[in-house]
């Protein structure tokens, strides 16, 4: 069975007009809102962010895993008129699991009648978008632990002991 987390579901409310944003994390609201202002002050380049977070609004769930939290998520933002640019949970994301789930033989048939197209076409891709890739490989991240890490090396820093101190404590 899985262990039982608490998620924070939020509401963001702009000073200057009616706008509504609502989100979730597993994190503390004062860290979820600092990572919000950090997205916005790059977006922005500088300029301050007229949103708040108002302690009126700042719901704790008891919830087995991030789906449970989008979840709750999702029914706030269809209760609140919202300005979220993507849903949490999205029917086609579902439906692709789904159908994954359903065809997973053919699929896996498929790939490997298709081997050698499978992988011509990715050495193809790869070729055209070699700057791309090599900028998104080197894009450092913040992580919520507190760590830093590059596209390249995320696996590597999921295993540092920093990191699943953090998710153990969460």
């Amino acid at each position: 069975m899985s262990d039982i987390k608490i998620g924070r579901i939020y509401k963001i409310v702009s000073t200057q007009s009616d706008h509504v944003y609502v989100g979730s994390t597993f994190n503390t609201i004062r860290d979820r809102f600092h990572g919000h202002k950090k997205a916005y002050s790059k977006w922005a380049k500088g300029k301050h962010c007229e949103i708040a977070i108002y302690p009126c609004f700042k719901q704790e769930y008891q919830v087995v895993d991030r789906t449970h939290l989008e979840a709750y998520e999702q029914l706030w933002i269809s209760k609140l008129t919202c300005v979220n640019k993507n849903n949490p949970i999205r029917i086609d994301k579902l439906s692709k699991k789904a159908y994954y789930e359903n065809n997973k033989d053919k699929i896996h048939q498929y790939r490997e009648k298709n081997k050698e197209k499978i992988s011509e076409k990715r050495q193809q891709y790869l070729e055209r978008n070699k700057e791309k890739i090599s900028e998104t490989k080197n894009t450092k991240m913040n992580c919520d632990c507190g760590g830093k890490y590059t596209n390249a090396s995320k696996a590597e820093h999921f295993k540092t002991k920093k990191h699943i101190k953090w998710q153990s404590s969460q």
